[in-house]
């Protein structure tokens, strides 16, 4: 017994080097560029490692230079290291641009859990910003000791750090760790986080090419990258700031806070946090290009269904709060695409025409009781109208500016497109999308030099409209309906057009015979279904407007 007694106290010893030694020799195998290794060590350590300064510094130098090599900043370029000394190993914290990326990640996320790991909650009111206390005691990693050392690693190349974000794992898990994350990263670089590699990507990422020229670039990590464009959305600009063209600050200008119903946005209504995002057409193309890599990456697998919801959440949560901004920024891009900024047409595929088509029905169709999202997105709106008065004012104003034959042309597809092929033809609604129509025109900006046939209507951007509508059955509905409403006569209407003869003996009356044909086949088309205007009290108004029109 004595000698078992022995053998075990001179055991003990050798247990304890030998578990000091397997620690030493794990360590020693992480790289210093290893930042997924580093950060794995760290959150065995727990948050006492952020306790003060001194402790942090020290446990990274353990960690990142188990040698204690002071210098080995000299031996390799790649590992930079803090001229602060470190506890253990006694040597520099060897930091390199990938490790300095983990950390950031690492970090931000773990000073935005609750003890329990679960996400707090963003309207906590806990801020990220250069005043706010980050060690409080709701939280255990204390983000102002970080942010303290931080600022000894300036010398980093910290756009390059940036773009080191793409790494497999990398997703911001709400607004809070975005915040954070951009707290910390000017922490160390002076510099706000640069706008750029949110839409461009990280050096080994995807490049397109069109034109000789390099394109919008995803991540390798699209979930990352997606995470990234969203949760900047989602705060205000004071927090993240999109730099804008002259252009898309005049789109972002049209933001009226009201929800879709036209509502004032308080409580529980969403509200735009970020109405300069939604302008951004290099933001819009970015989430296109992503979801465009993600059907190219192999539909039908966990992971891209899983992207492709997050996608449309993304473009759902603009649809809900400032459709006038992206009604505004997709017309123009199309009408008048900068070749900056727009590079092939065939950006988006289906998923555009969808998000297009949800714009067309929120503006151009009235009674619209239908889901609002791309292909059946969660969100509903139950309105008499799609958005708001203000709203609609607001945009179509903008898009007058930017190509009044593309409103006009996008009206004309609206009435069309009320019966669609194949489908009986509803006069009733029809009548109901025209009557839509009248009020966007009425709210569209006065026309110099027009009004001239009823000064005391504002009818300058409906007479414009009738000018540039090629001669059709939307022609003449436009201007029978827009007699119903006094807003143009019609008899006007008709003496223009019959007016509008050729001017050659040989050419004949081909705009006569060309009105005339639409005419007579609206009529047909449509006098059984005409009614007595029960809207108006006047019937001798309503017998003279019937008389005219015979």
């Amino acid at each position: 017994q004595q000698q078992q007694q022995q053998q075990q106290q001179q055991q003990e010893p050798n247990n304890t080097t030998t578990n000091t030694n397997t620690l030493s020799n794990m360590v020693e195998r992480l790289s210093p560029s290893s930042g997924s290794g580093i950060t794995n060590l760290l959150s065995e350590v727990g948050p006492g490692c952020t306790s003060n300064l001194h402790t942090l510094r020290t446990t990274l130098a353990q960690f990142t230079n188990p040698h204690g090599n002071s210098n080995a900043n000299n031996n390799n370029n790649n590992h930079r290291g803090s001229n602060v000394g470190g506890g253990g190993g006694g040597g520099k914290i060897l930091m390199t641009e990938m490790l300095m990326a983990h950390l950031l990640h690492f970090f931000s996320e773990k000073g935005t859990r609750k003890k329990d790991d679960t996400s707090t909650n963003s309207s906590s009111g806990i801020g990220i910003n250069p005043h706010q206390q980050f060690g409080t005691k709701r939280l255990d990693w204390n983000l102002n000791t970080v942010a303290d050392l931080l600022h000894e690693f300036s010398h980093l190349k910290w756009d390059h750090v940036a773009r080191c974000l793409d790494f497999e794992g990398m997703r911001l898990l709400d607004s809070l760790h975005f915040r954070a994350l951009l707290h910390l990263y000017e922490c160390g670089a002076k510099t706000p986080f640069p706008y750029e590699v949110m839409v461009t990507g990280s050096g080994n990422s995807i490049v397109n090419m069109s034109m000789g020229s390099p394109m919008i670039i995803v991540w390798n990590n699209l979930e990352g990258q997606l995470s990234f464009i969203a949760h900047a959305l989602g705060v205000s600009s004071n927090v993240f700031t999109f730099p804008l063209s002259e252009e898309e600050q005049l789109d972002a200008g049209v933001y009226q806070e009201t929800n879709i119903h036209g509502h004032p946005v308080a409580g529980t209504n969403p509200k735009c946090l970020n109405p300069r995002g939604w302008a951004s057409w290099d933001a819009i193309q970015a989430l296109l290009e992503i979801n465009d890599a993600n059907i190219k990456a192999g539909a039908g697998a966990n992971t891209s269904k899983a992207l492709k919801q997050q996608i449309h959440e993304t473009f759902l949560a603009g649809l809900l709060t400032c459709p006038e901004i992206m009604l505004c920024a997709f017309i123009r891009a199309y009408v008048n695409p900068n070749p900056q900024q727009f590079k092939r047409k065939d950006l988006g595929g289906q998923f555009r025409s969808d998000i297009m088509r949800e714009l067309m029905q929120l503006f151009f169709k009235p009674n619209i009781n239908a889901s609002v999202g791309p292909s059946g997105g969660n969100g509903t709106t139950s309105s008499n109208t799609s958005v708001s008065p203000s709203k609609i004012k607001a945009a179509m104003n903008r898009l007058w500016k930017i190509s009044a034959k593309s409103v006009v042309a996008t009206c004309e597809e609206s009435w069309k497109g009320s019966s669609p092929a194949g489908v009986t033809e509803n006069p009733q609604m029809k009548r109901a999308v025209m009557e839509h129509i009248l009020k966007i025109m009425v709210c569209l900006p006065k026309v110099e030099g027009s009004s001239k046939n009823n000064p005391n209507v504002n009818s300058g951007a409906l007479e414009q409209c009738l000018e540039l509508t090629k001669v059709s059955d939307f022609h003449v509905a436009l201007a029978m309906i827009a007699n119903d409403h006094d807003l143009y006569p019609l008899k006007n209407f008709l003496d223009s057009k019959m007016k509008n003869k050729a001017t050659t003996a040989s050419a004949g009356p081909v705009v006569e015979e060309q009105f005339l044909l639409h005419l007579f086949t609206f009529i047909g088309r449509y006098y059984q279904f005409a009614t007595d205007d029960n809207n108006n009290n006047n019937n001798n108004n309503n017998t003279n407007r019937r008389q005219e029109t015979n």
